[in-house]
C-alpha cells in the first residue's frame, strides 16, 4: 500500500500568540485525537512537529500515512480538523519509506 507524507504548518493568523484562542486550542486538540485513532487503525505511522516556537514560520508538523490511493490521502488531510477549520494548511508528497527504526 502506498505512503504519504502530510506536511502541516499553522496558519499565518494563528503564529500570532494573541489569535490562539480556546477555540484555536480544542482544534489542535481535535487535530491530535485524530491522527492518533489513525494511528490505532495503522494508517498513521508517525506523526510529529518541529520543536521550534509556534510563532517561528520554520515551524511545521508531518505525518507519514499508508493509503491505498491519491484520492484518500487527500480525504486523509481534508477530513483533518484542524484543516477544516482553517488552523492549518497542509500539501501531501507521495512517501516512499526506505529505514524504519522497527525495520
Amino acid at each position: 500500500m502506498p505512503h504519504y507524507i502530510y506536511r502541516i504548518q499553522l496558519a499565518e493568523k494563528y503564529r500570532q500568540e494573541a489569535n490562539r484562542d480556546s477555540t484555536f486550542e480544542q482544534t489542535i486538540g481535535e487535530h491530535f485525537n485524530y491522527l492518533k485513532k489513525l494511528k490505532e487503525q495503522g494508517v498513521v505511522w508517525m506523526a510529529g512537529r518541529t520543536d521550534i516556537g509556534l510563532e517561528d514560520p520554520n515551524n511545521f508538523g508531518v505525518c507519514v500515512f499508508e493509503v491505498e490511493n491519491k484520492q484518500e490521502a487527500l480525504d486523509f488531510t481534508k477530513n483533518d480538523p484542524a484543516v477544516q477549520k482553517g488552523v492549518m494548511e497542509f500539501e501531501i508528497y507521495p512517501f516512499s519509506v526506505v529505514l524504519w527504526k522497527d525495520q
